[in-house]
């Protein structure tokens, strides 16, 4: 009788027999603590407490068995509970589509930088070709003042600086 007692205030119910089944006599899909805790990514101690507490109902199929957690308490008490396989192909597609999507990335990313290359490229050709012709700008500009000077001294030579004709020049 004390061990009922002890089994009902730690939530379990003992069952005789093969494990628990339901109304309709099928098997109940059932998991150890551990494997529970697994599966719903709580800590094994957080769910050995939920179950001392009576807040997750636990089955002890019979006398020095682990303790066992039915799928339904769990879903019940709102605990996501996914299957490892299924879980590991999502976790591994989605993992698998995050690295495409990332090559994809990075393709467009390298066509990017090579797009960048050669307009750098270009703007250092332009701008030796503008200091190339900035340079023979004021080259000419610089023979231009020299003939206007030219032209100055010898004008000024003929007239003689006070405006009149000076024939000896």
């Amino acid at each position: 009788m004390k061990a009922q007692k002890d089994a009902a205030v730690r939530g379990c119910v003992t069952a005789a027999g093969a494990g628990p089944q339901t109304a309709n006599n099928t098997a109940v899909e059932t998991y150890t603590l551990r494997e529970a805790s697994q599966l719903t990514g709580l800590s094994y101690e957080a769910l050995r407490t939920r179950v001392d507490r009576g807040q997750i109902r636990a089955v002890k199929p019979g006398r020095g068995k682990a303790r066992r957690v039915p799928r339904t308490e769990l879903e019940a008490a709102g605990l996501n509970v996914e299957d490892k396989p299924a879980t590991t192909a999502k976790l591994v597609s989605d993992l698998l589509a995050k690295l495409e999507a990332q090559a994809a990335e990075l393709a467009s990313l390298r066509q990017l930088e090579q797009r960048a290359g050669s307009l750098v490229a270009q703007v250092e050709t332009e701008q030796e070709c503008r200091e190339i012709a900035e340079q023979e700008a004021h080259r000419l500009r610089c023979q231009i003042d020299a003939a206007k000077n030219a032209r100055f001294w010898q004008r000024r030579r003929v007239l003689n600086g006070d405006g009149e004709f000076n024939a000896n020049a």
